[in-house]
């Protein structure tokens, strides 16, 4: 595929998943735009996946929506109860599924969660919620999928995740998931209260991507990618901001954007992952709608708490492959 054709995928499915979710009026409209992003350039993302994606992004919102029913007395049982489902759910569905469906599922699950930290008398319509966001984004990456070509292949699937031979186990990949959640409830509970939504769902995206591609080429592109995003989500919001409270600008900025990065992402393989990771940390900092905030703080905390969830998950991760890999055969 072309890195023309990619662009216009990747920007077609942000900008069908934005307007869903304004149109719609859910809560954490970045989800969604995200979602997209992540899914669109997947083998995994669409097709004939897309079903089991669908299910395991109903299933992650509403296990979400029943733990915080369950807890709702005692609200402090969701830091434990959060890692024991996402590293169960997860393990389970990146095992039996794909990457992609284990990165919805852990999406639903910890947005609802997170959510229900903030506004627990909201649990059941945070997790219908939470679901929808998630369905429309995948639906919207797979329509764009289908609209400039198929899914990607082995050359053209970002950071590596091609299923079904990703580079964790599935009982790994779970152990890294059930930590790094209940890590960065507890990190996000401490620092940023405010943002749980946005800090657990760095700590999923990175730990998804940590699944499927962990050497040290990747991990600094990773890093290098985050930093980048952050900044550019930070221009991006002052610059939308100024050009005044415009959905049209908003969605047309973040296609841009958006679509821009995925051509350069297509057209460099070597440093696929450090532009595909500053796409992933714009969508979370950048998408504010149905307008942008109106202060410059708002973004950087926003920034800041993206920044946060993953460094927590990549020292995590980091950790775990140090841990599993074998010494070497002495003589």
């Amino acid at each position: 595929m072309s890195p023309a054709r990619a662009g216009l995928r990747a920007a077609t499915a942000a900008g069908l998943s934005a307007l869903s979710v304004a149109v719609f009026g859910f809560p954490q409209p970045f989800l969604a735009v995200l979602t997209s992003q992540l899914a669109v350039s997947q083998v995994g993302g669409g097709g004939r996946f897309l079903g089991h994606n669908l299910w395991a992004a109903g299933a992650g919102a509403l296990l979400g929506g029943g733990g915080l029913t369950l807890c709702a007395q005692q609200p402090w049982l969701l830091l434990p109860l959060g890692g024991v489902l996402a590293g169960a759910g997860g393990a389970w569905w990146w095992g039996s599924r794909s990457p992609v469906a284990a990165m919805v599922f852990l999406m639903g699950l910890v947005g609802t969660l997170g959510s229900g930290l903030i506004y627990p008398e909201d649990a059941i319509a945070n997790s219908l919620a939470h679901a929808g966001s998630l369905m429309l984004a995948l639906i919207s990456a797979a329509f764009a999928q289908t609209l400039f070509g198929g899914e990607a292949g082995k050359d053209g699937a970002s950071e590596g995740m091609v299923a079904p031979s990703p580079a964790l186990p599935a009982a790994t990949f779970g152990l890294l998931s059930g930590l790094a959640v209940m890590t960065g409830f507890g990190v996000a509970a401490l620092f940023f209260p405010d943002l749980v939504v946005p800090l657990s769902i760095s700590v999923v995206a990175t730990c998804c991507g940590l699944g499927v591609a962990s050497d040290a080429t990747v991990v600094r592109q990773k890093i290098g990618g985050s930093i980048l995003g952050g900044v550019i989500a930070t221009v991006f919001v002052i610059v939308s901001a100024g050009a005044g409270n415009n959905l049209a600008v908003l969605v047309g900025g973040l296609m841009l954007v958006l679509g821009a990065l995925e051509t350069i992402a297509q057209k460099s393989a070597s440093g696929a992952a450090w532009y595909r990771q500053s796409a992933a940390v714009f969508a979370v900092g950048a998408t504010m709608l149905p307008a942008p905030l109106a202060h410059f703080s708002g973004v950087a905390l926003r920034v800041a708490a993206v920044w946060l969830g993953f460094a927590v998950a990549l020292c995590l991760g980091l950790a775990l492959l140090r841990l599993g890999r074998k010494p070497p055969d002495v003589p």
